[in-house]
C-alpha cells in the first residue's frame, strides 16, 4: 500500500510539474487590412483571438493571457444598462501613450489601425470610421 502510494505521489508531482512547465506563447502575426466600415469583419480578425467569436472573453488566446479579456456583450449591462460608447472609443483609439484598462496584454488598437493608413493620425477620417465601425459592432452584442 505504501509503495502504491509513493508512485502515485511522484506520478502526481511529475505530471504537475510537466503541466506547469508547459509555456503558452501567442503567436503574433502582422495585422491583416480590413476594409473600415466593416465592423464585424474587424472584430473577427482583431478581436476574436482574445475576446472569442462570441465575445464573452473566451478566444483561443486566453491560455497565454495573465489576465482574462472583458465579456464584451456585458458592457451595457455592467454600465447600468447603457453601452458605454465613449470609453470603448477611448480605448479602441489607445495610441501607446498609456496602456489600454491598464493592461499590456491587451494592443494598442490606435496604433495598429493607424498603421493601416499610413500617414494617418487619430483625426484621419478612416481611422476614426475604424473605431466607429467596430464600437457599434461591439454595440450591437450587447445582452441583457
Amino acid at each position: 500500500m505504501q509503495m502504491h502510494r509513493s508512485i502515485f505521489v511522484t506520478l502526481f508531482l511529475l505530471v504537475t510539474g510537466l503541466c506547469i512547465a508547459q509555456e503558452v506563447v501567442l503567436k503574433k502575426v502582422p495585422v491583416v487590412y480590413v476594409r473600415p466600415p466593416d465592423g464585424e469583419h474587424m472584430y473577427a480578425s482583431y478581436c476574436a483571438s482574445c475576446h472569442g467569436p462570441d465575445a464573452r472573453g473566451g478566444g483561443p488566446a486566453v491560455r497565454a493571457l495573465r489576465t482574462r479579456p472583458v465579456d464584451l456583450t456585458s458592457l451595457a449591462r455592467r454600465n447600468h444598462g447603457e453601452y458605454p460608447a465613449l470609453h470603448v472609443a477611448q480605448t479602441l483609439r489607445a495610441d501607446g501613450s498609456q496602456p489600454a484598462h491598464n493592461k499590456k496584454e491587451m494592443p494598442e488598437w490606435g496604433v495598429v489601425f493607424r498603421s493601416l493608413n499610413p500617414g494617418g493620425d487619430h483625426t484621419d477620417p478612416t481611422f476614426l470610421m475604424r473605431i466607429a465601425s467596430l464600437n457599434n459592432y461591439i454595440k450591437s452584442l450587447q445582452t441583457n
